[in-house]
């Protein structure tokens, strides 16, 4: 005799998800950074553009500085 079907396996799986993910989005919430700041991600974005295209959003080949809202950014 079966006591779960494979529908409920799957209905206890999926609920199983979603107390997972809704702990580790809880968990020491304040703690953790809320994401990138513009600078960030504007720096990977160049990173992103001169590894695929070999040049940055500003049109230079291979730039050794980055500019980034009006500051130039040393790539090291």
């Amino acid at each position: 005799m079966k006591l779960i079907n494979k529908q409920d396996k799957k209905l206890v799986f999926a609920v199983m998800l979603i107390i997972i993910g809704a702990f580790v989005r809880i968990f020491e919430f304040c703690a953790i950074p809320s994401g990138l700041n513009q600078d960030e991600a504007f720096a990977g974005y160049e990173a992103f553009s001169i590894l695929n295209y070999g040049i940055d959003s500003a049109g230079y080949h291979n730039p050794c500085y980055f500019v980034s809202w009006g500051q130039r950014y040393e790539c090291t």
